[in-house]
């Protein structure tokens, strides 16, 4: 089956085109690489570069020819999603209704629409929690991930189309962004890898539900094959873990007995979250496979082994999905499932003199595109150009840029 995946360059977005490839569908990615990274993307599958809010969408759309789509691409940024209402709702209510009128034009069959669990419920009077509980956002960015499941709600019975929404719990894995609105799994493996010290924020009994990423992309597999199961569906363990459980978990794996620091507990804090993935089981045949210890060694193996190359994008923006709040990440992303930012603070060390504000405002003197930092060099994706970093000072000249050739697709 042709299958167009939103948000397929992030962190959650490319394990489920990785599956699905695995599972004989062709593939096209829409990503803007805002925060989506072209070394996630697998060669197998078509990359059409592509803001989903982009009048060429619908053009993109019909080139492809999808018989299904898979929304993945979000802006998953919660404390974005504060300072910026407007931007968030324009990516993932705005795009996400761009997606539904691009896909009804070319007969697209099947939608499936990744949401957010945590974000989505808040703080809710059950746990486990099931999806006819209300919902209570706290955030714009909950808010319109919701509304965002109405519309598609509304869409799918004005024009047959069947949608599935996949509430995701808190998504992690290989793949996983440290930076910006990551998940705290990210940050303490990156933290860890680099022998810094982890920040957990409060008391850290504040729970969580873990879902490790290709378990998420078997849900998604899942949910395209079955075209008669509509609504909403949580992706969870329903297992609550804490953030100082977290910690010696994967303080174990890494062989450290350094305690984690704390910081004052955040105001506002979600204190409870696990999702009742019942209805997964039931309807799609699906439980999560991968017990968290096993996943989050997979997960340290990886930041471990690929410690050199790190998107470090300040904020998510649309195209990714997924898990910042995981979903997240688009995609890239935060995935799209409950946010734990709040658990852990700090990043990696900083190149010198280029701090996180600097970050934010340089680009791609040659495209303008979204910059990768490294320790000796800036590199932009985009255009394949590598610009040097002199005595801890960015040389942001063309004629200085080298070509760069993008590592192999990590599997």
């Amino acid at each position: 089956m042709k299958v167009l995946v939103t948000g397929g360059a992030g962190f959650v977005g490319s394990h489920v085109v990785d599956r699905l490839l695995d599972d004989g569908h062709a593939i096209t990615i829409v990503d803007d690489l805002s925060t989506g990274r072209r070394e996630l993307v697998n060669p197998r599958a078509a990359l059409e570069v592509c803001d989903i809010r982009d009048p060429r969408l619908g053009a993109v759309m019909r080139a492809a020819g999808p018989e299904a789509v898979v929304h993945v691409a979000a802006q998953a940024a919660v404390s974005r999603s504060v300072e910026d209402p407007l931007f968030d709702a324009s990516v993932n209510l705005l795009g996400t209704i761009s997606v539904a009128c691009a896909a009804q034009q070319v007969g697209v069959r099947r939608v499936v629409y990744i949401s957010t669990g945590g974000a989505a419920y808040g703080d809710t009077d059950v746990v486990p929690t099931p999806e006819d509980h209300p919902t209570r956002a706290t955030s714009p960015y909950g808010v319109s991930k919701v509304a965002a499941e109405r519309y598609l709600e509304c869409w799918s019975g004005l024009s047959g189309v069947p949608v599935m929404t996949l509430r995701l719990a808190n998504v992690y894995g290989p793949r996983q962004n440290p930076r910006g609105e990551a998940g705290v799994v990210a940050i303490f493996a990156h933290r860890l890898v680099h022998g810094e010290p982890c920040v957990v924020n409060g008391d850290g009994e504040q729970t969580r539900d873990y879902v490790y990423v290709a378990d998420v992309a078997d849900a998604v597999a899942r949910a395209l094959g079955r075209v008669e199961v509509v609504g909403v569906v949580n992706v969870g363990t329903g297992r609550e873990t804490t953030v100082n459980d977290l910690y010696r978990r994967l303080a174990g794996i890494a062989r450290t007995t350094v305690p984690a620091q704390h910081a004052p507990a955040r105001p506002g804090e979600q204190r409870r979250s696990a999702l009742d993935a019942t209805r997964a089981r039931t309807l799609l045949g699906w439980t999560p496979a991968t017990a968290l210890d096993g996943g989050l060694a997979r997960t340290f193996a990886d930041f471990r082994d690929h410690r050199g190359f790190v998107n470090h994008s300040a904020t998510a923006r649309p195209g990714d999905s997924t898990n910042r709040d995981p979903v997240h990440q688009s995609t890239g992303g935060r995935s799209t499932g409950s946010p734990d930012r709040a658990f852990a603070s700090g990043g990696a060390r900083e190149t010198a003199m280029i701090d996180e504000e600097l970050r934010a405002i340089l680009v791609c003197p040659a495209c303008k595109g979204d910059l990768l930092f490294e320790e000796t060099r800036i590199i932009c994706p985009a255009c394949r150009k590598a610009y040097p970093i002199r005595d801890g000072i960015p040389v942001m000249l063309i004629n200085e840029a080298e070509p760069w050739t993008p590592p192999p697709h990590r599997p």
